[in-house]
């Protein structure tokens, strides 16, 4: 990890670094966390399947609420993450103005968790345009009010994928409703196609 870090980040030999299914571990984390520090070139970072659960969450976080580093897209899927987690990147997003996507797709978020995010998400952040929380099994109909009202001030977010989440049709057609008073946006929501619904 060291290595690739020196040369990916520290060396500024990459803007892309994809570090998926390698069982990175927390000390691993704070070493790319270091790294990110006055990044200049970085701006895509894929952490998916490595189970880096709330307390790696927490320590990369410490970078990005600093406005430290240009990163863009940060993928967290399959990390084991919680509402704890979300906490820590709720508080991020309060402040960072760099961040533009989020995927948080297949954790163990739940409702709680999308209150945090959709509650940052209308009254702070003003840069985050893709959000995934899809196969989140925690996440049900007593999320969809907070992604109603999110949805309707929030005037950054562009694309919100709900898929594969215990949310009821009935609830997911009331987010249609909404997503198509927003010009351009897209929701991707379980259909019988399985396609986005364009707004």
């Amino acid at each position: 990890m060291p290595i690739i870090i020196q040369r990916a980040i520290i060396d500024k030999k990459c803007q892309r670094l994809y570090l998926t299914g390698n069982k990175i571990s927390n000390q691993s984390i704070s070493i790319l966390s270091d790294a990110l520090y006055n990044n200049l070139t970085l701006v895509e970072l894929d952490l998916s399947d490595n189970s880096i659960s709330d307390i790696g969450v927490e320590i990369l976080m410490d970078v990005l609420l600093t406005n430290k580093s240009i990163l863009k897209k940060l993928h967290l899927g399959s990390n084991n993450i919680s509402d704890q987690g979300i906490q820590y990147l709720s508080d991020m997003l309060k402040t960072n103005h760099s961040l533009t996507h989020l995927m948080l797709n297949r954790n163990h978020i739940s409702n709680h968790g999308i209150y945090l995010l959709s509650n940052v998400l209308a009254l702070h952040n003003i840069t985050l345009e893709v959000l995934s929380i899809s196969s989140n099994n925690l996440i049900t109909d007593s999320s969809i009010e907070s992604l109603i009202v999110m949805l309707r001030q929030n005037q950054t977010l562009k694309e919100l994928d709900i898929r594969y989440c215990n949310v009821s049709e009935i609830c997911t057609q009331r987010l249609r409703q909404i997503s198509q008073k927003k010009n351009g946006f897209k929701l991707y929501i379980n259909t019988n196609e399985n396609h986005c619904f364009l707004s």
